[in-house]
């Protein structure tokens, strides 16, 4: 797996690059398959491309893209944003082509992603996952990820901007990256 060409993206490269609506697409279809799978949410990840940025807006934000070597291929994504804290980072966007499911590309993703925060002095990598997302959590806590929180959020219910059609339990996780 160390032989994928993985390309990282700032904020203002995110912004700026031809592919963005590619990667945005990407994320989409990752997601889109937890949603339907799952019946947790109607709407896809990112409805536009506005929101897409915003998630990246932070100047210290990057998103990670890993290819097969030579392909145009999408195998995985992930990111983060800085928090305000100066020393935690937020996971964002940690997806794989369900093709690929279970051959250890999230992993290697979220290690590339913990890496790239490490390097930029960051201490902790908070994550957020939807418990009724199958075993989400199970895998964060297999990568060391412990549970900070838990909140419910209610069907309907906009509070968090998710946009659920059924009630879901949202587990805020955090990992020490300082080893």
């Amino acid at each position: 797996m160390t032989d994928l060409d993985v390309s990282v993206y700032s904020s203002e490269q995110l912004r700026e690059s031809r592919d963005s609506e590619n990667y945005m697409a990407f994320i989409n279809t990752c997601f889109g398959t937890m949603h339907t799978k799952y019946h947790c949410f109607d709407t896809p990840r990112f409805s536009n491309m506005d929101e897409f940025y915003d998630d990246f807006k932070h100047p210290g934000s990057v998103l990670a893209v890993a290819r097969e070597p030579g392909s145009c291929d999408i195998v995985a994504m992930g990111g983060y944003r800085p928090l305000d804290d100066h020393e935690t980072a937020e996971l964002k966007c940690l997806c794989v082509n369900q093709q690929r499911a279970g051959e250890g590309y999230g992993g290697f993703m979220n290690g590339y992603v913990e890496k790239l925060a490490h390097d930029k002095g960051f201490r902790k990598m908070n994550s957020v996952v939807v418990r009724q997302h199958g075993n989400l959590v199970e895998f964060y806590q297999k990568l060391g990820y412990k549970k900070l929180e838990e909140r419910l959020l209610v069907a309907g219910g906009d509070d968090m901007g998710f946009g659920n059609v059924i009630d879901i339990s949202i587990w805020f996780m955090q990992k020490d990256i300082t080893a």
